[in-house]
């Protein structure tokens, strides 16, 4: 939608520039070659054409910004709509292997076929696990398409920026403990306030911690620091394995990652996607930084 408003701006100001210039050349035609004319008629006629030149160059510029909108517009959509459709599909292809799994586990069950107690507790807690698998997707997806859609507002209210951070770590400190990955908070003793979301900014941070403590190994570290100066600065920062220069900007979109990479590393491609929605929502970026000192590589929200 940005990108859209942007261009429009553009063609906007280029086609009035134009229109201007055109404009200004007739302005000085009519000047040059009615300045010795006398005759009435003459001057009425010249007059005329000169009324007949600006409107068709008037109707120039609307027709050209039309058609260069239409096809602006009609791309956008073939864009849309294309992205709609891979996002389902892949949505479609990840239920369906926790689903296949929990059908299979559930009809043995009830056919008696799985006799042992012990073995019938592991199908269930199996089941339990891609039950809560297939919940996970349908939230994230759900989540997705509501940022997605344009009259989605954010409920913004002036808040602690430091103090949700660290109301977020609290909740996944556990996660990073379990995984031995030392997680070091720099967040300043001073306020700062942005008006924000309180529950959408929450989930965006909260993305970015899941994101850290799932894609990095045992032993890894992790950095969150808060920075202000004219604008705040919010780095979620490890020194596990880089991002190429070409990934940068593709991860943030949804179902980057590969097959093998979100089953096996229990991600959806969701969550970094729906980050960027979150932050765009707020009127702030999200890009990768690689030149952060004792790490390999830094996702920074800038408000």
């Amino acid at each position: 939608m940005k990108t859209l408003k942007k261009y429009l701006i553009r063609i906007f100001i280029i086609i009035t520039v134009t229109m201007a210039f055109l404009n200004s050349i007739i302005d000085s035609v009519f000047d040059t070659v009615t300045v010795d004319i006398t005759d009435e008629r003459i001057m009425e006629l010249a007059l005329i054409l000169y009324l007949i030149a600006s409107i068709l160059i008037f109707v120039f510029g609307v027709v050209i910004f039309v058609r260069l909108v239409s096809k602006k517009i009609e791309k956008e959509n073939t864009k849309y709509n294309q992205e709609r459709s891979m996002l389902f599909a892949n949505i479609t292809h990840d239920l369906k292997t926790p689903i296949t799994t929990i059908m299979g586990f559930s009809k043995a069950l009830y056919d008696d076929e799985v006799t042992d107690e012990t073995e019938k507790k592991e199908l269930l807690n199996s089941i339990y696990g891609k039950s809560i698998k297939v919940n996970e997707l349908l939230d994230l997806m759900f989540q997705y398409t509501k940022l997605d859609g344009l009259d989605y507002e954010m409920k913004l209210k002036d808040q602690d920026v430091g103090r949700l951070i660290k109301e977020v770590i609290a909740l996944h400190y556990n996660e990073f403990e379990e995984k031995n990955i030392e997680i070091n908070i720099e967040i300043p003793e001073r306020t700062i306030k942005r008006n924000l979301d309180h529950v959408q900014f929450s989930r965006a941070i909260s993305n970015l911690l899941i994101n850290a403590y799932r894609h990095n190994k045992s032993g890894s570290k992790v950095k969150v620091r808060l920075e202000e100066d004219n604008e705040i600065k919010i780095i979620v920062a490890d020194n596990g394995e880089n991002i190429s220069d070409e990934m940068k900007e593709d991860i943030f979109n949804p179902f980057i990652c590969g097959d093998e990479s979100r089953n096996s590393k229990g991600g959806s491609g969701l969550g970094l996607a729906i980050t960027k929605k979150i932050v765009e929502k707020h009127g702030g970026k999200i890009f990768i930084d690689s030149d952060i000192d004792g790490y390999t590589k830094g996702f920074v929200v800038q408000l």
